[in-house]
């Protein structure tokens, strides 16, 4: 386990994790991603022995790793919150610069986050993006959740309404 003064990040589990990972997204009703499509590369940062916020890393076959799917204890106190998930992006950033990876990336609406990435080094990249993708399998269904919802648009196509 990796000390950050108060916090420690250590990898992620499903086993000891999951749980965490699934309330979080159901406490904050966000759309949670299918199981299938998170990244193995997860860490989670502790305050004292207390999870508190959960990310992964996405590694690409190039030399580009993306941050993904960070989700934090939402009852925990706002500056605790704050300093993990601070230390869950230096430490998913530490992880893939340690793997080769030159440029780290993430994407994000929320507008505390994207001054936050900032704060910590992080450049806009792209403004206005809309993230687009499609599954391959039969049914993006886990236990009932799904990844984003969808809403058509004027055009007819469906956009999604993920946090992405």
């Amino acid at each position: 386990m990796e000390e950050k003064g108060v916090v420690s990040i250590e990898n992620f589990s499903w086993a000891r994790h999951g749980d965490h990972y699934d309330r979080w997204f159901s406490d904050r009703k966000a759309d949670k991603p299918i199981d299938a499509v998170v990244s193995p590369t997860g860490l989670v940062a502790y305050w004292r022995d207390l999870p508190i916020a959960i990310g992964f890393l996405c590694k690409t076959d190039s030399r580009i790793a993306m941050i993904t799917n960070i989700i934090s204890e939402p009852h925990a106190l706002s500056h605790i919150r704050s300093m993990c998930i601070d230390a869950l992006i230096e430490a998913l950033s530490n992880k893939a610069v340690s793997e080769g990876f030159i440029f780290v990336s993430s994407a994000s609406s929320i507008p505390a986050m994207i001054e936050r990435y900032e704060k910590l080094g992080f450049i806009i990249t792209h403004e206005n993006l809309i993230n687009v993708g499609r599954s391959y399998v039969d049914s993006i269904s886990n236990n009932g959740g799904q990844c984003a919802s969808t809403k058509s648009t004027s055009s007819g196509a469906e956009k999604s309404s993920g946090p992405g």
